[in-house]
Protein backbone atom coordinates (compact mmCIF):
# COMPACT_ATOMS: atom_id res chain seq x y z
CA UNK A 1 0.00 0.00 0.00
CA UNK A 2 1.45 3.31 -1.07
CA UNK A 3 1.70 5.90 1.72
CA UNK A 4 1.27 9.66 1.58
CA UNK A 5 4.20 11.85 0.57
CA UNK A 6 6.27 12.85 3.58
CA UNK A 7 7.57 16.40 3.81
CA UNK A 8 11.21 16.99 4.62
CA UNK A 9 10.14 18.62 7.90
CA UNK A 10 8.31 15.42 8.88
CA UNK A 11 11.21 13.24 7.71
CA UNK A 12 13.58 15.31 9.82
CA UNK A 13 11.58 14.31 12.93
CA UNK A 14 12.44 10.62 12.44
CA UNK A 15 15.27 9.37 14.63
CA UNK A 16 16.64 6.34 12.78
CA UNK A 17 19.28 4.45 14.77
CA UNK A 18 21.35 1.34 14.28
CA UNK A 19 20.68 -0.88 17.27
CA UNK A 20 22.10 -4.22 18.33
CA UNK A 21 19.73 -6.93 19.55
CA UNK A 22 21.07 -8.06 22.92
CA UNK A 23 18.24 -10.44 23.91
CA UNK A 24 15.24 -11.86 22.08
CA UNK A 25 12.46 -14.28 22.97
CA UNK A 26 8.98 -15.24 21.86
CA UNK A 27 6.28 -13.23 23.59
CA UNK A 28 4.21 -15.56 25.75
CA UNK A 29 0.72 -16.00 24.34
CA UNK A 30 1.61 -14.88 20.82
CA UNK A 31 2.59 -16.82 17.71
CA UNK A 32 3.90 -13.80 15.81
CA UNK A 33 5.58 -11.47 18.30
CA UNK A 34 9.19 -11.43 19.41
CA UNK A 35 10.26 -9.23 22.28
CA UNK A 36 13.77 -7.83 21.88
CA UNK A 37 16.10 -5.88 24.13
CA UNK A 38 17.93 -3.54 21.78
CA UNK A 39 20.91 -1.32 22.54
CA UNK A 40 20.26 1.98 20.73
CA UNK A 41 23.37 3.69 22.04
CA UNK A 42 24.13 6.46 24.48
CA UNK A 43 21.02 8.60 23.91
CA UNK A 44 18.41 5.86 24.37
CA UNK A 45 20.24 3.01 26.09
CA UNK A 46 18.65 -0.43 26.00
CA UNK A 47 14.96 -0.50 25.08
CA UNK A 48 12.34 -3.23 24.67
CA UNK A 49 10.86 -3.56 21.22
CA UNK A 50 8.12 -5.91 20.03
CA UNK A 51 8.13 -7.05 16.45
CA UNK A 52 5.95 -9.41 14.42
CA UNK A 53 8.92 -11.36 13.06
CA UNK A 54 8.28 -14.79 14.58
CA UNK A 55 6.81 -16.13 11.33
CA UNK A 56 10.11 -15.42 9.58
CA UNK A 57 12.88 -15.55 12.21
CA UNK A 58 13.64 -17.33 15.45
CA UNK A 59 14.71 -15.15 18.37
CA UNK A 60 18.14 -16.80 18.30
CA UNK A 61 18.67 -15.57 14.72
CA UNK A 62 18.24 -11.94 15.82
CA UNK A 63 20.59 -11.86 18.83
CA UNK A 64 23.86 -10.06 18.13
CA UNK A 65 22.69 -8.58 14.83
CA UNK A 66 22.34 -4.90 14.07
CA UNK A 67 19.27 -3.40 12.44
CA UNK A 68 17.85 0.05 11.78
CA UNK A 69 15.16 1.12 14.28
CA UNK A 70 12.92 4.14 14.51
CA UNK A 71 14.03 5.21 17.98
CA UNK A 72 11.43 7.92 18.62
CA UNK A 73 8.32 5.96 17.61
CA UNK A 74 5.53 6.54 20.12
CA UNK A 75 5.10 3.53 22.46
CA UNK A 76 1.90 1.57 21.94
CA UNK A 77 0.33 -1.16 24.05
CA UNK A 78 0.18 -4.49 22.26
CA UNK A 79 -1.94 -7.41 23.51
Amino acid sequence: MKKDILTFTDFNKLDLRVGEVKEASLLEGSKKLIIMKVDLGEDYGTVEILSGLAEFYTPENLIGNKYIFLANLEPKKIM
